[in-house]
């Protein structure tokens, strides 16, 4: 639905300001990709998992699944953006 509503967005305001819909892309892929790549490595490690724990859905296996979601996400992120880290950095310490 997320994918969608951004499709439905872009085709509008592309109808209002021709040529901006190329900006939005290029702006949310490094999410877009992370996503599918995060989504994929949380699908591979379930079974893996499962064995692990030896129960077929408990609260470690969803706290595991969360940690390999939030790591590969985070990772895959930082390394499609290098400049990230900094401007958290920035952000942060203006705050404080």
């Amino acid at each position: 639905s997320q994918i969608g509503g951004l499709i439905f967005n872009m085709v509008h305001a592309n109808r209002v300001l021709p040529g901006v819909a190329r900006g939005m892309v290029r702006s949310v892929r490094p999410a877009v990709v992370a996503g599918i790549i995060m989504v994929i490595a949380v699908h591979l490690g379930k079974p893996l998992i499962h064995q692990f724990t030896g129960v077929p859905a408990g609260v470690l296996d969803l706290l595991m699944l969360i940690t390999i979601g939030v790591l590969t996400y985070g990772v895959v992120l930082l390394l499609q953006q290098r400049t990230l880290p900094g401007e958290l950095r920035e952000l942060l310490l203006k705050r404080s």
